[in-house]
């Protein structure tokens, strides 16, 4: 299944709402401190979430910060919840690794697809309350998450099937 134990209907409706993006190997996907307006689900490839503390505005290798890695998200996982759905300023970067593909999901979109399904949203806020804890914590491991021994990841074998926009 694409998402564990979720019903038709809201895999029929995040379809409808899916958009397909292309990063290649170095591109940033999102950039700690930025507003989110959308999540990602990685389709294809492998990305890093890393943290990237904003450098003293008066060091010359200001535009060079310190990234530190926090993890690496493989096909299936999802990203930039957080932001999206506590309307708050992105957490971390997220960088590809190798040339990636991912689904990108507006905000709009999301709050209207979870307004219709509360318990899935239940479950992404459980998981972006998760990795903002971890984040707030030092940024232990904030990729996958188990709530309720439901992991919500996408199964990147059912792309074909999904009826994106182009």
């Amino acid at each position: 299944p694409l998402f564990r134990n979720f019903d038709e209907g809201f895999l029929h409706t995040l379809s409808l709402t899916l958009s397909p993006l292309r990063f290649r190997s170095g591109q940033y996907i999102i950039r700690q401190g930025e507003c989110g307006r959308e999540l990602f689900i990685v389709l294809s490839g492998y990305v890093q979430v890393v943290d990237e503390p904003p450098g003293d505005p008066s060091d010359p290798f200001k535009d060079r910060p310190c990234a530190r890695p926090l993890c690496t998200l493989s096909p299936g996982v999802f990203f930039g919840e957080i932001a999206a759905l506590k309307e708050v300023r992105r957490t971390a970067s997220v960088i590809a690794l190798t040339n990636t593909e991912v689904f990108s999901l507006s905000k709009d979109d999301l709050d209207e697809i979870l307004s219709y399904f509360p318990t899935v949203r239940t479950k992404m806020q459980s998981v972006a309350r998760i990795r903002h804890e971890a984040y707030m914590r030092g940024g232990q491991s904030v990729g996958r998450v188990d709530v309720d021994s439901d992991l919500l990841e996408f199964d990147p074998a059912y792309a074909p099937f999904l009826n994106t926009r182009d």
